[in-house]
């Protein structure tokens, strides 16, 4: 049996802590995964992102764009 596809998850959080949070309980959770970390929406606009990411997790609050 083909292992399910896993949801691809970009994390944008200017607070290390919460960030990391996060991720730590989005790549313990089947069926999420969350390789993708950035402290800001600049960084992870400079970044090459792959195409293939189902979901942004951005917080609304950042300093910046």
């Amino acid at each position: 049996m083909d292992k399910p596809q896993e949801i691809r998850i970009a994390i944008v959080e200017d607070d290390d802590l919460i960030r990391e949070s996060l991720q730590l309980i989005l790549n313990g959770t089947p069926g999420f995964t969350a390789d993708q970390t950035f402290s800001s929406a600049d960084d992870f606009l400079k970044s090459p992102f792959e195409e293939n990411l189902d979901m942004i997790l951005m917080d609304i609050k950042m300093p910046g764009l």
